[in-house]
């Protein structure tokens, strides 16, 4: 019997491939991040044997972790930058080390070391710097820092570094809207709320770099 964690959630046959798939794609931020790997690249595999599709940018962005020759991706430093924030806001050492400045020791080991070096290395700061908290809402998981979205997801915009992730997050957050609607109107502020991805590609080349600098 094959299952996507343990001896849960069976992928034995094409309908429970998908309705494994479309249960992950749904509801992947109830799971830990390293069970996100193991089920992502389970469900993936097996997949692949059975001959089953599976359309998913979720399932896509953890699954690749096993791929060995997967490159560290331009999103990591952005990625770091916002465990930096965390930090400074409430400070943190971490093994006698002060936060930020871990951080950027981990940063410094991405151009001469394998993706799961850094990946590993950054779940271990996470764990001891109390940062699990804000997975999914102001900090991206260790997966998705080190290595990533799926084109589709990542590259938002070919002005800017922005992925979708960074506009989902604040499209619920007061202060963030309020400065939206000063900045681009009301109207805008609205769209946003709404649908921030698809607002933010309405926006004018000279306009997403405004919106990065003081909004994000």
């Amino acid at each position: 019997m094959h299952y996507a964690l343990g001896l849960k959630y069976p992928i034995e046959n094409p309908e429970q491939v998908k309705l494994a798939s479309d249960y992950f794609a749904k509801y992947a931020e109830r799971f830990e991040p390293r069970d996100r790997i193991v089920f992502a690249a389970n469900l993936e595999k097996r997949a692949e044997e059975l001959k089953v599709v599976i359309d998913s940018q979720v399932i896509s962005n953890y699954a690749k972790v096993a791929n060995l020759s997967a490159n560290i991706s331009d999103y990591f430093h952005k990625g770091i930058e916002f465990r930096k924030i965390a930090c400074r806001r409430v400070p943190v050492k971490v093994s006698g080390v002060d936060g930020v400045e871990m951080l950027d020791k981990i940063a410094s080991l991405a151009p001469t070391h394998h993706g799961l070096v850094v990946l590993h290395a950054l779940f271990e700061f996470d764990k001891e710097a109390n940062l699990q908290a804000g997975y999914d809402k102001e900090i991206p998981d260790p997966v998705l820092t080190v290595f990533g979205f799926n084109p589709s997801e990542e590259c938002i915009s070919e002005h800017v570094k922005v992925s979708s992730l960074d506009l989902r997050k604040i499209a619920n957050k007061k202060d963030k809207l309020t400065k939206l609607a000063t900045m681009f109107g009301e109207k805008f502020s609205k769209e946003y709320s709404n649908n921030p991805v698809k607002a933010f590609q309405t926006l004018k080349p000279i306009d997403q770099v405004l919106f990065e600098e003081r909004v994000l």
